[in-house]
């Protein structure tokens, strides 16, 4: 299976301007207020519907995909895009609604939880300790039982040492998500084969793809596992 890297673009040539966007000037979206957005964990739906709006540049394009401002996760997509993903496999998810001003696009901010930590299988998942700084040589590679030491580990690291997948193993019980977020030693998000390939077929704009060099089916000693490897 392929998997592949997304995120939003900043080519010129695709979004016209940069900054896309900015959070808006407009008034009554006060980051202080109870349904600011600033107040939506990455790890939890809120019950409130957040107000959140953006100023598009006049300069800018109006892509798929948008430069969400200051929201720390998520993205921020059409309603083209909202259709499209809705027909795939995603993990628990939310589309609210935004204000877009100088767009005639409708947007959504698309919230996606993925408790990745419980499918992967960390004794198998290879991390590697690697200097922050050019040439980011590679100072170890090893493994941990558990997303927990894992951490513990990352946030004792000194202010030279950076930490990455080397390779992800998950586990059989892994829902095969067509998109999901990859935490602990990294944060991204990665789709599947199959989705890029629908995004490409209806000229999706706003992201970019980096594709995962391998991705296997493998087995472990313990169960089957995919096996994830930038």
């Amino acid at each position: 299976m392929k998997y592949y890297n997304i995120g939003t673009t900043n080519e010129i040539e695709v979004i016209g301007f940069y900054p896309q966007t900015e959070r808006t000037k407009q008034k009554g979206y006060h980051v202080d207020d109870y349904n600011s957005e600033r107040n939506v964990n990455p790890d939890s739906f809120p019950d409130f519907t957040p107000k959140y709006g953006l100023d598009l540049n006049l300069k800018s394009n109006e892509t798929d995909v948008i430069d969400s401002g200051n929201l720390g996760f998520g993205f921020v997509v059409s309603e083209r895009l909202k259709k499209i993903l809705e027909e795939f496999k995603l993990p628990p998810s939310k589309f609210y609604a935004i204000d877009v001003y100088n767009s005639k696009t409708k947007y959504y901010w698309f919230h996606y939880i993925t408790n990745i930590t419980e499918y992967i299988d960390y004794p198998n998942t290879e991390i590697e300790l690697y200097k922050n700084r050019p040439p980011f040589v590679v100072e170890e590679l090893t493994s941990y039982d558990s997303f927990s030491e894992l951490m513990t580990s990352k946030k004792s690291l000194p202010y030279n040492l950076g930490m990455r997948y080397k390779s992800i193993h998950l586990k059989s019980t892994f829902p095969k998500y067509d998109l999901f977020e990859i935490t602990g030693a990294q944060y991204f998000s990665l789709i599947s084969a199959k989705l890029r390939e629908r995004l490409t077929k209806e000229n999706i704009t706003g992201l970019e793809y980096s594709e995962y060099n391998k991705v296997n089916l493998t087995p472990t000693p313990a169960s089957a596992s995919v096996t994830l490897v930038p």
